[in-house]
């Protein structure tokens, strides 16, 4: 995976940050305008994770994942590392993390509402409270902008090593 785009505040920890931010090969971060450069005229492919997953587990599932979602033709894939993991004990946070999530897509909606405008398409890739996410995203998008394939892939299984994707 080359570029993602993270709404983490950091690396452990459900805590959405109080902006997005977009990184190259893991490391090097990324201006807004070089995102928007980069990503003219492409056909977007964004993934999330799931829950209880930190930056590095998130980095390291969607990076698998890029070798599975290849798009044809101008097409880029885009990790969204959103806060999945646990603040509080594990079980307790679940009940909570849709919070998380609805928070992470409408911050990753905002990034793109201002850097993504130029982009052929959108199609999204989820896993499991990852898709709340994507959905809000996609809600609060300002579709005017840009054409979107909602073609919504749910990736079964946890292990992102063994997971299949299927098309809902």
């Amino acid at each position: 995976m080359t570029l993602s785009i993270d709404l983490r505040a950091s690396a452990t920890g459900g805590i959405v940050n109080g902006s997005a931010s977009a990184w190259d090969d893991k490391t090097t971060p990324v201006s807004p305008d070089e995102f928007a450069r980069r990503i003219d005229g492409q056909d977007l492919q964004l993934a999330t994770h799931g829950f209880n997953v930190n930056r590095d587990s998130g980095l390291e599932a969607l990076s698998i994942w890029s070798q599975r979602c290849q798009l044809p033709g101008p097409g880029l894939y885009i990790g969204v590392l959103w806060p999945g993991d646990s603040r509080f004990v594990l079980y307790v946070d679940y009940v909570y993390e849709d919070v998380e999530a609805i928070a992470s897509g409408k911050l990753l909606a905002d990034y793109l509402n201002r850097y993504a405008i130029q982009e052929r398409s959108l199609s999204f890739v989820s896993h499991s409270v990852g898709e709340r996410t994507i959905l809000d995203a996609r809600r609060d998008a300002a579709t005017p902008h840009y054409s979107c394939r909602c073609a919504f892939w749910m990736v079964l299984h946890h292990g992102a090593r063994h997971g299949r994707a299927r098309r809902v």
